[in-house]
């Protein structure tokens, strides 16, 4: 079976596709930016407004101006072959009532070849010499029998093609136009199809580029300054932003540090408190960590049977001593470990046994347990006050 054949791009391939498509993204973007500029501020074609345009008719001169999206007649000048200087004054009195600076040649649509054609993509940067070699295969003249210009009306990148729009007239009859204006003292700046100067904003010039008027030292600072305008507008969009976010950083970290000092102040506060609780618990532990000798001794006298006399009860810093006797002392341990107040209980010496009375002689002690304040506290609201019951000590039976 043969190997089936699989179509490798190389990573250079890849590299200059990529480059060529943001290529064709900015020249893009070029041309739509180019198409917002309004016509009076165009380096090239002036406004139509500005010009006085002069059109050649079989028996005269027909000078017209541009108003409102129209073309409005001016007057007109009737040539006689005889007499070459009445004609150069009569339209010098025109020219000079029409108030305006520059003069433009028109030519009328019966003397205009139009033509859509269709190029290579690749030409775009290159489209007028290309036109120019295109004319004689294109049109009935070569390039240098007539003046020519375009108009882009589409590009389609993905077919590889670049649609023009060819605008075409016969040289030689605007050639003795142009130069009889002249010999009169007004060049014509632009040659342009009457059609296109009432409705297409940015109409076509016949004129090669290098015959046509150069950019005044005026206009230059003009577009200079516009462009000076467009930088500090960019530079605007960039710094108000960064200025808001500096303003609201500021406003931020004054807040932050009022709450800082708020924070600080309720953080000495918290200790200041802290401190006196702590002096305050103090005194209150002392008081609540073992109970109180009345206490103590109202405990001793709850747990002891009946049969159980003492003879001292002490009660010293952590513990309390029982001496006396009972019928068994044996089971006072064990009531000495349901206290709630002592622990630990225990004998100290062995019990001796009186003979007289057949009574056991006894000497125990047992461990205060501590507590805290909250715990004493909570067992003195829980706890009912009752009446002692009296119980007999030292040695009464």
């Amino acid at each position: 079976m043969a190997a089936s054949t699989i179509p490798y791009r190389s990573q250079n391939n890849r590299s200059g596709a990529s480059f060529a498509g943001v290529g064709r993204f900015f020249c893009w973007w070029r041309d739509e930016l180019a198409s917002l500029i309004p016509a009076a501020l165009l380096p090239y074609p002036r406004a139509a407004g500005k010009y006085l345009w002069a059109e050649f008719e079989a028996d005269g001169i027909v000078l017209r101006v541009a108003r409102g999206g129209q073309l409005a007649d001016a007057g007109k000048v009737a040539l006689s072959a005889r007499d070459e200087d009445s004609n150069k004054l009569a339209f010098k009195a025109l020219y000079g009532k029409s108030r305006r600076p520059a003069l433009g040649l028109s030519i009328p649509s019966e003397r205009i070849l139009r033509k859509t054609i269709e190029l290579p993509l690749a030409v775009k940067e290159n489209l007028r010499p290309a036109l120019a070699f295109e004319l004689n295969r294109q049109t009935p003249f070569n390039a240098d029998q007539a003046y020519f210009d375009y108009r882009v009306r589409a590009i389609r990148p993905k077919a590889g093609q670049i649609q023009v729009e060819l605008i075409v007239s016969d040289r030689r009859q605007i050639d003795r136009e142009l130069a009889m204006l002249a010999k009169w003292g007004h060049p014509c700046q632009v040659v342009a199809p009457t059609d296109e100067l009432a409705g297409e904003p940015r109409y076509a010039n016949l004129l090669p580029p290098e015959a046509r008027a150069r950019t005044t030292l005026a206009t230059k600072w003009r577009y200079a300054g516009m462009a000076l305008i467009t930088i500090a507008l960019l530079g605007a969009t960039l710094a108000i932003p960064l200025w808001q976010k500096r303003a609201a950083v500021i406003v931020l970290n004054g807040e932050a540090a009022n709450m800082k000092q708020q924070a600080q102040a309720v953080d000495d506060l918290q200790h200041s408190l802290a401190k006196a609780s702590a002096e305050y618990q103090y005194l209150l532990e002392r008081k609540f960590k073992r109970p109180a000798k009345v206490a103590l001794v109202e405990e001793v006298t709850r747990l002891l049977p009946d049969d159980t006399w003492l003879s001292s009860l002490e009660v010293k810093a952590n513990e309390v001593v029982l001496n006396g006797e009972t019928n068994s002392s044996t089971k006072l341990i064990r009531l000495m470990e349901g206290s709630s107040l002592i622990q630990d209980a225990a004998f100290n010496s062995p019990v001796v046994k009186d003979r007289n009375n057949n009574l056991e002689r006894f000497q125990l002690s047992a461990k205060i347990k501590e507590t805290s304040a909250a715990e004493a506290l909570g067992q003195q609201m829980q706890t009912p006050k009752q009446p002692a019951t009296t119980r007999k000590t030292g040695g009464q039976r």
